[in-house]
């Protein structure tokens, strides 16, 4: 079944771990989101959950054009293969899609998103791993509100202390919010 969406939505093509993530976000937020992903067991998956799903192969012109791809606002190409995601983000801008995101999953990858038409692009695994790094060696001006935020986020949701079995715990040597920081015994590690 082909459904022509009107403008003002944003496409997610790609529907795996990532773009069902940002799919479902999406609609949690009000947005009016497409899914589309070529495995109709990623977009049953979805379906209700979305403004609106399809099963169809986003390398293919003419299931865009049928889609409505050249109303989106918005499109997020959130394919790991390298050729299709390439591929696909060259088919959306010449669609004329006005803002299309990239997911790479490798710099050259994300060179390639952004030389066929990607406006913005993400690495995920990548994103998260500085962010973590970040959120782990204190606060700096690019981290601070994600500390502030996830220090909310973990009073809304308490876990378990972060203290080692057995050990004290003392204060925090001047970084981060002032959490207290394990005292270190032996079986805590050197580094």
């Amino acid at each position: 079944m082909i459904i022509l969406m009107h403008s003002n939505f944003i496409a997610v093509l790609g529907l795996g771990r990532f773009g069902s993530s940002v799919a479902l976000s999406l609609a949690a937020n009000g947005e009016r989101a497409l899914g589309i992903d070529r495995e109709p067991e990623a977009v049953l998956a979805l379906a209700g959950r979305l403004d609106h799903a399809a099963v169809a192969d986003a390398t293919d012109l003419d299931e865009l054009r049928r889609l409505g791809m050249a109303e989106a606002g918005q499109a997020v190409v959130a394919m790991g293969d390298v050729v299709a995601s390439a591929l696909t983000t060259s088919l959306l801008a010449g669609l004329g899609v006005q803002e299309i995101w990239g997911r790479a999953t490798t710099h050259r990858h994300a060179k390639i998103l952004e030389r066929v038409g990607a406006h913005r692009v993400v690495m995920p695994e990548q994103d998260a791993g500085k962010m973590l790094a970040g959120l782990l060696s204190g606060p700096t001006p690019n981290t601070a509100f994600i500390k502030t935020r996830m220090y909310f986020d973990l009073a809304r949701h308490p876990a378990r202390p972060a203290h080692a079995p057995g050990g004290r715990v003392r204060p925090s040597r001047g970084r981060g919010s002032g959490a207290a920081a394990p005292e270190p015994t032996d079986r805590t590690p050197p580094w």
